[in-house]
């Protein structure tokens, strides 16, 4: 890919990030009466971090991306924030589906179960999968060709 088409999916990375998180704000203002488990207007502020979260990830992925398409770093940070932001919404989705409307709007189990799937891997699999290959290496800081532990039995330096 050129360097243009890869900016250019970065950036609609990004935009997809940006529109699921108005979808999820949207959704929680009308959910936010509803009877049911989740009440984010009880607890805005969850809200507010959550859509904060989805935002830095994606756009310091897109930055990275757009400029070091080869850099995962910046992939990995983009997908983050386009598969949080797709389980916060199926969350909600299925909240009320299954709570505030049952009756009248189908898909709330395949929702829920989607978002069962899906925030753990945006909060805590691809943060984890970014950092450890932001930091491949793991080798013991090396002071002078010896390696320094801080352990209290082997304290050496």
């Amino acid at each position: 890919m050129t360097q243009h088409a890869t900016a250019k999916l970065a950036w609609s990375l990004w935009g997809l990030s940006i529109a699921l998180t108005a979808l999820f704000v949207l959704l929680v203002f009308v959910s936010r009466t509803g009877p049911g488990p989740l009440e984010y207007d009880s607890a805005p502020l969850g809200a507010a971090l959550y859509a904060a979260l989805v935002l830095i990830f994606s756009t310091l992925g897109a930055l990275i991306a757009a400029r070091q398409p080869g850099n995962a770093v910046g992939w990995l940070s983009c997908s983050t924030g386009v598969v949080l932001a797709t389980g916060l919404c199926t969350q909600l989705y299925a909240d009320y589906a299954l709570f505030s409307r049952p009756e009248s709007i189908s898909g709330g189990e395949l929702a829920a179960w989607a978002a069962s799937w899906l925030l753990p891997v945006g909060l805590f699999v691809t943060p984890v999968v970014l950092l450890s290959s932001s930091f491949p290496a793991a080798v013991p800081l090396r002071v002078g060709g010896e390696s320094c532990f801080n352990w209290p039995s082997q304290s050496r330096c």
